[in-house]
């Protein structure tokens, strides 16, 4: 049996202007943002006793203000932001609750992988258009993700929640 189903599913790649994406990309990026989420959301509701269960989806601060280049991947995520509000409402009389966490640029193996290099202009625009002044580390999302998971958060569901260090564009 399962409790609680974490979606860390993301797509990265470097931004691409919207009048050179193809079908190929656009299928890339909801097939596994979007539908990776139904699929897995549909088999961990399987798998919870009736006692209940927490999915936790992971979604972006993109679904707020995306940058250029971004367009297709912000709507995937703005898909699955759509997805955890319906089945909040949908899965909580089975005692069921859902969330989204919404990181802002987060250093992890998915950016250095995109070929973004951390002391670069790339970081330093981060951090000029973050509140606290820093780039997102692992730990920041995973300390909101795990009080998610927790009983502390019995009384949560249908939340979109920003971990972004106050993420502005």
């Amino acid at each position: 049996m399962l409790d609680i189903k974490l979606d860390m599913m993301a797509t990265m790649i470097p931004p691409q202007p919207f009048t050179e994406v193809t079908e190929n990309m656009f299928h890339w990026h909801f097939n596994t943002n979007v539908l990776g989420a139904v699929l897995t959301n549909q088999e961990a509701v399987k798998s919870f006793a009736e006692k209940g269960g927490v999915i936790i989806n992971v979604g972006s601060v993109v679904i707020h203000n995306a940058a250029a280049g971004g367009s297709i991947y912000a709507a995937s995520k703005s898909a699955v932001a759509s997805l955890t509000s319906t089945l909040s409402r949908e899965l909580g009389p089975k005692k069921i609750r859902v969330n989204l966490v919404n990181p802002g640029a987060t250093e992890t193996e998915g950016i250095h992988n995109t070929g973004i290099v951390m002391g670069t202009g790339f970081e330093e625009q981060i951090k000029a258009t973050s509140s606290l002044g820093r780039m997102g580390q692992p730990q920041d999302i995973a300390s909101v993700i795990t009080f998610l998971a927790s009983d502390e958060a019995y009384w949560v569901t249908g939340a979109s929640i920003d971990v972004s260090g106050g993420f502005r564009h």
